[in-house]
């Protein structure tokens, strides 16, 4: 009875792929930061927009793999939002520029 309970400790494929969730959204963060405060550019700016915009492909392949628990989804998906909130204000405007030529 006890042993239904009980939950097994995800796979290290998982944990990995948690982790990998986090720094990509550390790295996209980290590269906004230093593009708008300190002026320092690494990525041509149509490369970070897809770069954060691939951040999103992450929930999913953690929400499908086998070893998925509410928490085990929820937990990376949380930091690595709160890791992009600063950047979301601008992900936006430079999407309408990159696909309308909008200037943001």
């Amino acid at each position: 009875m006890l042993a239904s309970v009980a939950r097994t400790a995800p796979s290290s494929t998982y944990r990995a792929l948690a982790a990998s969730a986090i720094v990509h959204a550390l790295l996209v963060a980290l590269i906004w930061v230093g593009e708008f405060y300190f002026d320092i550019s690494i990525l041509p700016s149509r490369v970070w927009l897809v770069l954060a915009w691939l951040w999103l492909i992450w929930p999913v392949v953690l929400f499908f793999h086998p070893d998925r628990s509410p928490l085990r989804v929820f937990v990376p998906c949380l930091v690595g939002l709160v890791l992009l909130a600063p950047c979301l204000s601008t992900v936006w405007p430079f999407t309408a520029w990159a696909i309308g030529g909008i200037a943001p």
